[in-house]
């Protein structure tokens, strides 16, 4: 068995890699878009075949490329939702993964169509015991679905099993039935009508935010359209054209400042070749073409580095770097700020002993 927690600080989200070691098959359980390249570095570490993307809840409406993203990971998407590319799952569906089975538990309540995942001694139950903490919908649209999920479903479980959140505020990822059955102040401490009472006034609080504004004259704003709900990073990014100039500047920016000069020095004297496989990774990465993967295979980003030293000092020139070639050329705020977050989780998986983080692109 194998099993990684993958924690976004910022936004407190979690995602599950589980593995099956013998039979090197794996499973994603909320894997997120913008971590596709340490996603990938994590399977190909192990050289693991991604069987099954397993979402527990989804708000693609916010987050419009997402399934496009996680449709790069090769692996069927399945859900509780229906939507075009994925496959839908229900209560006691078993999904299988070399030696492994999970099994579907419908928990509806933080969305409608909810799911989670039993396996082994544990489950992963995504928004269904932290009502208020999903950054994207902190209450529960299905308020009397939740109690009953949450109190005839999981708490019905052996007190030992262990439970996983699919985001947290406090970083805890996991606890038991017996502790969430005694200490959950939702559902632990409350009574069914005070949660229900509870779950209007966390929906109330955010609502009013999306109301649209009274109708009080024929006035007629034109403004900007907002981007089409299919748009990649790639898209918004200018295409082709957007990623060159992300990399061009990244490395011009690793060739003027004093602070980058341990990565410069590990680079060839001219950058051309990395510019152009850095920029053929991401062009692939932001939900373009693939090019790196057409002329080498699977990225390996974590295989790659091996041969070189990758160091603190070096992790974080190179990140210097790319923060400031992402902050001078990407101008929409919200992808900047998962584009940082997701570089510098990427480069702290590849610091070892051996390596250097700017190296990985040189071939």
């Amino acid at each position: 068995m194998y099993f990684r927690i993958i924690h976004d600080e910022t936004s407190g989200e979690m995602s599950y890699l589980l593995a099956d070691a013998d039979a090197r098959e794996a499973v994603l359980v909320d894997p997120r878009g913008r971590d596709l390249p340490l996603l990938q570095s994590l399977l190909a570490e192990r050289d693991l075949r991604l069987r099954w993307v397993l979402r527990t809840h989804q708000h693609d409406a916010l987050l419009p490329q997402e399934l496009a993203l996680l449709a790069r990971l090769g692996a069927t998407i399945r859900q509780g939702q229906d939507a075009v590319g994925v496959q839908t799952i229900g209560q006691g569906d078993l999904l299988a993964f070399g030696n492994e089975v999970v099994t579907v538990l419908a928990t509806p309540g933080h969305t409608e169509a909810c799911r989670s995942f039993a396996w082994r001694d544990r489950v992963f139950c995504g928004g269904l015991l932290d009502v208020d903490t999903c950054p994207h919908q902190p209450y529960p649209v299905a308020p009397e679905a939740q109690w009953d999920s949450v109190r005839q479903r999981v708490f019905t479980l052996a007190d030992e099993t262990l439970l996983f959140v699919g985001h947290t505020r406090h970083a805890q990822a996991v606890t038991t039935v017996l502790q969430q059955r005694r200490w959950n102040p939702f559902f632990a401490g409350q009574s069914r009508d005070e949660f229900l009472t509870h779950a209007a006034t966390l929906r109330h609080a955010t609502q009013p935010l999306l109301k649209p504004k009274p109708f009080t004259d024929m006035t007629i704003t034109i403004t900007k359209a907002a981007p089409p709900p299919t748009q990649t990073p790639y898209d918004v990014l200018g295409g082709a054209a957007g990623v060159q100039r992300l990399v061009q500047r990244f490395y011009a920016l690793m060739d003027e400042l004093p602070e980058a000069y341990r990565v410069r020095s590990m680079h060839p004297e001219d950058l051309q070749g990395s510019a152009q496989s850095l920029f053929e990774f991401l062009s692939g990465w932001f939900g373009g073409p693939d090019l790196y993967a057409q002329k080498h295979g699977h990225p390996r980003l974590r295989m790659r580095h091996n041969p070189y030293t990758v160091g603190p000092v070096e992790r974080d020139e190179w990140l210097l770097c790319m923060t400031q070639a992402l902050s001078e050329q990407v101008a929409d705020a919200p992808l900047r700020d998962h584009l940082i977050r997701t570089f510098s989780q990427i480069a702290d998986h590849l610091v070892n002993s051996q390596g250097q983080v700017a190296a990985a692109f040189n071939d």
